[in-house]
């Protein structure tokens, strides 16, 4: 039986969860799982006020964000849009569970340029595929409030269906698992954090392995480790 999650913590991001993909809807519950998931994360770290939106789509939508942002004519699994260039935040301090990293780090598609501006997350979902004029839509500054009584914006993370089931199943993990575990990862994103260097890439799946196991989600890590 998983443990209870810890009451929220005051000042956790405001998460807007959008199902853009009808292939989703066979799996109840994800929004629960997904707002539980950054919580978590968010639990372990300072500074994670703010509003975020997570979608839910497919590998055609996330193939075109693939081919607008970064070039790659692929889906991928997850992308992160951060609102604004932010600094990392710190690292977590002690020892959060070292994980046998016998498998590369999560790929480095598992991000968008740092510096794409994001629209607000409720109007996000229609410009899903036309970013470039998303992009032009109403911001706020990262240093105050969101304006009109709003938190301020940390960005958005997109998640594809097809990349993320075939993922799941080739790691032998539940599908839920890996979507936890790819939304950790996307928020972790949005905060600054990123997995470019050895030592960068390691204090990342820390967090992620301190921010699943509050889930009772095994370290994916070892799991991945664990099939070769």
């Amino acid at each position: 039986m998983s443990r209870p999650s810890a009451a929220p913590t005051r000042g956790a991001p405001v998460i807007d969860v959008m199902i853009e993909s009808p292939l989703w809807k066979a799996h109840r519950g994800l929004k629960t799982l997904l707002r539980r998931a950054v919580a978590e994360a968010a639990a372990l770290l300072p500074r994670t006020q703010g509003e975020l939106a997570i979608v839910l789509t497919d590998d055609s939508a996330i193939r075109a964000l693939n081919r607008t942002w970064r070039g790659q004519d692929e889906p991928t699994n997850v992308l992160s849009f951060p609102a604004y260039p932010l600094p990392p935040l710190p690292r977590l301090r002690g020892r959060v569970g070292e994980g046998a990293r016998a498998a590369s780090s999560m790929s480095a598609a598992a991000r968008a340029p740092s510096r794409i501006a994001s629209l607000h997350s409720r109007r996000f979902a229609s410009a899903l595929l036309a970013p470039r004029t998303a992009a032009k839509g109403r911001l706020c500054s990262p240093a105050s409030g969101g304006g009109e009584g709003r938190p301020r914006l940390l960005g958005d993370i997109v998640i594809a269906y097809e990349t993320t089931a075939r993922e799941a199943a080739a790691e032998a993990k539940p599908l839920r698992n890996h979507l936890a575990h790819l939304a950790v990862h996307g928020f972790l994103h949005l905060l600054g954090y990123d997995h470019d260097t050895e030592r960068d890439a390691a204090a990342m799946e820390r967090l992620e392995i301190a921010a699943l196991r509050r889930l009772d989600i095994p370290n994916p890590y070892v799991a991945r480790g664990a099939k070769g």
